[in-house]
């Protein structure tokens, strides 16, 4: 198993591209035959879900426009509680089927508020899929109705995930190294 660092702290690879990839197919496939015909706007939450956005919906063979917004809670290794909003909602939302892209469900609060925002535009119907699902670390009782792997309550980078800025851009998924502390 490999192992970095990014800034002071030591990861793990718990998955491989390869493995990732297979799942993101999979899911993609499967999320394929849901919206085929109904012309979706599928939005995509920034930073963290971009790598995942760009591997499944490459199986989305349909029309369907992509949009992106970014609401994020995160500071280091911990949600501060506290959603910030960077990027409005694109145009139109009512009368549309709307996919949600995320990266990681954990607490919750991320997707609870945005889903929220998103159901007073009066949207047709609104689904959200998500590599990596934490119900453990859930706080806010909102389940993603698709997603590729559930995970353990443990600190994760890697494959679009981050730790302090770092870590995006690496293919596997990494956790904290048991026993390490920040």
């Amino acid at each position: 198993m490999q192992e970095i660092t990014l800034h002071d702290l030591e990861f793990i690879e718990i998955l491989s591209e390869k493995h990732l990839l297979e799942s993101i197919k999979s899911l993609g496939l499967k999320i394929r035959e849901e919206y085929y015909d109904k012309y979706p706007l599928v939005l995509v939450i920034l930073n963290g879900a971009f790598v995942f956005a760009a591997e499944l919906i490459k199986y989305f063979d349909f029309p369907l426009e992509l949009d992106f917004v970014r609401y994020r809670s995160y500071k280091g290794l911990h949600s501060s509680g506290e959603i910030q909003k960077s990027l409005p909602f694109p145009g139109q939302i009512e009368g549309r089927h709307v996919l949600l892209l995320e990266d990681i469900v954990d607490t919750g609060l991320t997707l609870s508020v945005l889903t929220k925002d998103l159901l007073d535009q009066h949207p047709e119907s609104l689904k959200t899929a998500c590599l990596l699902y934490k119900p453990e670390a859930l706080i806010y009782p909102i389940e993603p109705d698709f997603y590729s792997f559930q995970v353990e309550n443990k600190f994760l980078v890697g494959f679009g995930l981050d730790y302090k800025g770092l870590g995006r851009n690496l293919r596997n998924l990494y956790q904290l190294k048991p026993g390490k502390k920040p």
